[in-house]
């Protein structure tokens, strides 16, 4: 399955708290839901829908307006039994639906709309002490609802009160639990307002992202702290536009539409992967974002308070002049089209994202060099935002004036502290309204200081695959056989052994407890974990001799380990620079392969799941029955599109 890349009440700290560490703290207490409650899931609160809660009026424990058959529950988070097993424990929270909160009179609507507000129902993790601003923190957790959807994540001090409406960002979940590990975030001022004495304790989770509520579970919570790093010293440029305007790499997001360079048309407001044309000028290929402008003009009567027209010293009707303009809509479940007649345009109704996959921190110097023109002249207003859509500051690169002819822009500045964790450049280009334009950008550079670059900053693409975990003892090697020809297209190499040469490489945890990537030729180990070790346990094997086409194979032994299930990494890297120059940062980019190794009856099982993919990708590629790609069967029974075939 191919992923794109692809992002808190109390005084003074007391010594012997969470801080001042390099390695992370768990902040939270019975994060599995297994433990003694002492005296109540304390790391846990909830503003939910539950009925009929019997609670001591000392723990805080409220329903709103005092109505427990309609108002809103506010307190310790419920622990259930998991529907699925009921040997393991989670926490259950009851999202209402928009109809519900409309019988029920008590609608939370954001300011300005009639919708129902994201933060209806929210969950909590409350944090046995603050966190102040500097501090990295992350979160862990597993997640699952009756229905697939998200929640929204926000910082607050206590639960409920809020700081900041962006934390971790936006989190996806299925019906089947979901893991989830956030990127560290460094907290910000606007996350922990020391200034204001609130600080950072508790992330909020949104939950009523859909009208038509869920039920959902939560479980193996953590949200950890250390010492965020200072920032390095300048070591030159790490340029991220490996292809520039013709870039196709997908740094970011879980989803095709975040990309390199993502666009929103104001027709319809969706962000999608930035369209590339020919521009009508010289004919050279461009990035392309349309705006929009108003359609028409109204006069509308005014009217009093009663009703009655206003009328002038003449007693004529007076009348006031609205624009409008027709926004375009398609529904993405039933692809019905829609259209809206609407009075505003925003000057991000139009807006041109470009993404790296580096988080800013703040004092990182970083550069961008890139040329835009117009179908009519125009000026852009620059903002970093989180990810597309995500703002965190304005005026970010400037407030470029645009002409119909092409001009080059540079700017090259430090991160400030309100910028840091951004990982993208926003242009609102709707800032002109009473024509419609097009605007055309190329992009040559968009560099940060080198020391800077993380090996996860420079992961292009990845993909998961599955292969077969041998019986503990097993003196044979079961062989994975691997399709690389998506790593391949990425890195822009032409054969495995570019791949391999010097540049596979495996995880390993140091002693901060940091994943790191050890280069490695021919074998290596790992352990239950997946992780790199000098111990025996599970041991893969490169075995290049046998590779054909683009199929690697690899053969996976089993020495001494009792696992059933082991999810481990391979990283494939390609140098840009054959020789960097000195004092520079290697310049390689990488693609890493999600291996999962699963215990024969699993593995078999995992075969007819639709959505996981075997180590062999490709469409009406043909598998036998233990999962190894045949590329000429002979007689016999195979898999072939996750069915069974009989070759004749």
């Amino acid at each position: 399955m191919k992923k794109i890349f692809t992002l808190f009440a109390g005084l003074l700290l007391a010594s012997g708290s969470a801080f001042g560490q390099s390695k992370w703290t768990s902040v939270i207490k019975n994060g599995d839901l297994e433990g003694a409650a002492d005296p109540l899931w304390s790391s846990f609160w909830c503003h939910d829908y539950r009925r009929g809660v019997e609670f001591d009026p000392e723990s805080g424990q409220v329903y709103s307006d005092d109505d427990p058959e309609n108002g809103q529950f506010q307190g310790f988070a419920e622990v259930v039994e998991d529907p699925a097993n009921p040997a393991n424990h989670c926490c259950k929270v009851i999202i209402r639906s928009e109809a519900e909160a409309d019988e029920a009179g008590n609608k939370i609507t954001p300011q300005g709309s009639s919708s129902l507000a994201s933060w209806d129902c929210q969950f909590f993790i409350y944090a046995n002490e603050p966190i102040p601003e500097g501090k990295e923190v992350r979160m862990i957790i597993k997640v699952k609802g009756e229905k697939a959807g998200k929640f929204e994540t926000q910082a607050h001090w206590k639960p409920g009160d809020y700081n900041h409406y962006v934390m971790f960002g936006d989190q996806n979940f299925g019906t089947e639990w979901t893991s989830i590990t956030t990127d560290a975030v460094v907290v910000s001022a606007d996350q922990s307002k020391e200034a204001d004495g609130k600080f950072f304790q508790s992330v909020a989770f949104n939950l009523s992202t859909t009208t038509e509520g869920n039920v959902l579970y939560f479980d193996d919570i953590d949200l950890q702290v250390r010492d965020a790093k200072d920032p390095a010293e300048f070591e030159g440029w790490f340029n991220f536009l490996r292809n520039g305007t013709l870039s196709d790499d997908h740094p970011l997001k879980a989803s095709p539409q975040y990309t390199t360079f993502t666009g929103r048309d104001g027709s319809d407001g969706v962000d999608r992967q930035a369209r590339i044309v020919n521009d009508p000028i010289d004919g050279q290929p461009a990035l392309t974002v349309s705006t929009v402008c108003w359609e028409g003009t109204d006069e509308i009567p005014e009217v009093d308070e009663e009703g009655n027209p206003v009328l002038d010293e003449d007693g004529n009707p007076v009348v006031k002049e609205e624009q409008y303009w027709y926004k375009h809509t398609t529904d993405a479940e039933t692809g019905e089209e829609k259209t809206e007649r609407t009075t505003t345009i925003d000057d991000w109704q139009s807006q041109f994202f470009v993404t790296i996959p580096h988080s800013f921190k703040a004092g990182e110097r970083f550069k961008v060099k890139y040329s835009v023109r117009a179908d009519k002249p125009t000026s852009l207003d620059t903002q970093a935002h989180a990810w597309p859509g995500e703002y965190k500051q304005h005026n970010f690169i400037g407030t470029p004036d645009v002409t119909e002819e092409w001009q080059e822009f540079e700017y090259e500045g430090e991160i400030s502290s309100d910028a840091k964790t951004a990982t993208t450049i926003a242009f609102n280009c709707n800032k002109d309204k009473d024509e419609a334009n097009n605007i055309y950008f190329r992009f040559e550079e968009f560099s940060v200081n080198a020391a800077e670059v993380m090996e996860d900053d420079r992961v292009l693409a990845s993909e998961s695959v599955i292969g077969e975990l041998p019986a503990k003892g097993s003196k044979d090697p079961l062989v994975m056989k691997v399709d690389l020809s998506d790593a391949l297209a990425a890195l822009g190499v032409n054969s495995v052994s570019d791949l391999m040469e010097g540049t596979l490489k495996v995880p390993f945890v140091d002693d901060n407890e940091e994943v790191k990537w050890e280069e490695v030729q021919g074998d290596y180990y790992i352990d239950e974990k997946g992780y790199y070790t000098d111990q025996v346990g599970i041991n893969i094997a490169y075995e290049e001799e046998s590779t054909e086409g683009n199929v690697a194979s690899f053969n996976v032994y089993n020495d001494n380990s009792d696992a059933t299930k082991i999810d481990t990494k391979l990283v494939f890297g390609v140098a840009e620079d054959a020789a960097p120059a000195e004092g520079y940062a290697r310049r390689v980019w990488n693609y890493m392969l999600d291996i999962q190794l699963l215990a024969a009856d699993a593995y078999k099982e995992a075969l007819g799941v639709e959505d996981v993919k075997t180590a062999d990708k490709g469409a009406n590629a043909i598998y036998d029955l233990s999962g190894r790609r045949v590329v000429k069967p002979a007689k016999g029974l195979y898999i072939q599109n996750s069915k069974k075939i009989f070759v004749k």
